[in-house]
């Protein structure tokens, strides 16, 4: 693997996940860099202490929400210089050793610059599939992941970060990824990289609720946040942030 690749963990009072997450990480993929973003105010920070004391690069900042969270890892695996920058969440479950090979294969073979871990339950949306290479990918609707991102180093420096503006809410992923497609970065719609399924399981609870329903409750965050994807698309990523030392 040529490029310099960087695994960002986005956690929130949730040591003992981060801390499995990490270790399946080490296990089943070889990553130059893995850090960890978690808030100054979380009551169990000290908790994610033996991160840093086993090699993992551990920071903290304000707690802004999750998009500032994310922004954080972004920044300081920009500053690492790394070439492919996975955002990962610590409910996301590694099932077994590939799936990093598997993504970054598949950013090779499509040319896209972002791709996405499609939830199970959204996967019913793909419409269509096409192979590239050795990569096969569905196209779904407009429901996006957010447990799980991979941008390369262009799509951040064209893209930027998750929109802050989302707070403590939601739909920043949705926003970011919207952003990613308008500006060129990969499609417009959500896309599955076939296969993934076996090595990535997404845990987070999804709300019992219709079609509808979710369609409305997304709609009226984007709204209520002002969210207007309009030229330019690229939003600040840098965050404020410490490393702990071990």
């Amino acid at each position: 693997m040529g490029d310099k690749v960087g695994v960002g963990i986005c956690s929130y009072r949730r040591p003992v996940a981060a801390r499995r997450l990490y270790d399946r990480i080490r296990e089943t993929a070889d990553a130059e860099v893995v850090a960890c973003s978690v808030d100054d105010d979380v009551p169990e920070v000290r908790r994610y202490l033996p991160l840093a004391v086993d090699g993992c690069v551990l920071i903290h900042g304000p707690c802004r929400g999750v998009a500032s969270n994310k922004n954080r890892l972004l920044g300081l695996l920009m500053e690492e210089g790394c070439d492919r920058i996975v955002i990962i969440e610590d409910d996301v479950e590694i099932l077994r050793p590939g799936w990093l090979d598997l993504f970054t294969r598949a950013l090779d073979d499509t040319g896209y610059h972002h791709l996405e871990l499609l939830h199970e339950d959204y996967q019913e949306d793909i419409t269509n599939w096409s192979t590239y290479e050795g990569t096969v990918i569905g196209y779904a609707g407009p429901r996006r992941s957010g447990s799980f991102m991979i941008s390369t180093r262009l799509c951040v420096s064209t893209v930027g970060g998750y929109d802050t503006v989302f707070g403590r809410y939601g739909c920043e992923h949705i926003d970011r990824a919207i952003r990613a497609g308008l500006s060129g970065m990969c499609p417009k719609v959500a896309t599955h990289v076939s296969g993934a399924e076996t090595y990535l399981r997404d845990t987070a609870g999804r709300e019992t609720m219709t079609e509808f329903e979710k369609r409305v409750a997304v709609n009226f965050a984007l709204m209520h946040f002002n969210w207007n994807p309009r030229p330019p698309y690229f939003r600040p990523y840098t965050e404020p942030y410490e490393r702990i030392q071990k």
